[in-house]
């Protein structure tokens, strides 16, 4: 049996499990779900997950389990990568921290930002489909673009690059099918 992920392209979660596997250089076989379709709620996928949540991974063993944060724990643990998760305690506590930190307030802040940004401005914009808002702003703070330029160096960073190419992809996709209604 052989791992298999099932992502949705548009998932900033998604796509953190993307960087995990490719920073480990493992193989998982992605099945995509897309969420607009509600793909998430057909039976098939209900079965494997009924929180009906991706990503969702189910390992070899047949082990089923979602929420990108324990995807990634489980890879780094499974494939013994020091340096994403590291076995000193104190070192694993600090990746935990900034791990819980995600999940309990900057994500949920991230979420509600967003939807206001798009409940605000998206009749501003042509073709809206409330995903080509950008905050041009956000992306030229210095600390934003010094990051951007470390990431740059990773040798995994190509597989950052392929998932905003899809998003780019999707959501052009999406504005063309809107256009033609």
């Amino acid at each position: 049996m052989t791992n298999t992920l099932y992502t949705w392209v548009m998932s900033t979660p998604c796509a953190s499990v993307h960087l995990t596997q490719a920073a480990l250089g493992i193989d998982l076989k992605r099945e995509y779900v897309n969420i607009w379709k509600g793909e998430q709620f057909s039976p098939t996928f209900l079965k494997i997950n009924p929180q009906h949540k991706v990503p969702t991974l189910v390992d070899d063993n047949g082990v089923v389990m979602w929420d990108s944060h324990v995807i990634n724990i489980y890879l780094c643990s499974k494939y013994g990568n020091q340096s994403l998760y590291p076995n000193d305690l104190v070192k694993r506590s600090l990746v935990h921290q900034m791990l819980f930190y995600d999940v309990s307030v900057a994500f949920p802040l991230t979420r509600k930002l967003v939807r206001k940004i798009q409940k605000t401005f998206v009749h501003l914009i042509p073709h809206a489909t409330g995903l080509n808002v950008l905050i041009p702003g956000v992306l030229q703070h210095p600390n934003v673009q010094r990051w951007i330029k470390n990431a740059e160096k990773w040798p995994f960073y190509n597989e950052n690059v392929k998932c905003i190419e899809a998003f780019v992809k999707f959501r052009d996709e999406a504005i063309n099918a809107k256009a033609k209604l």
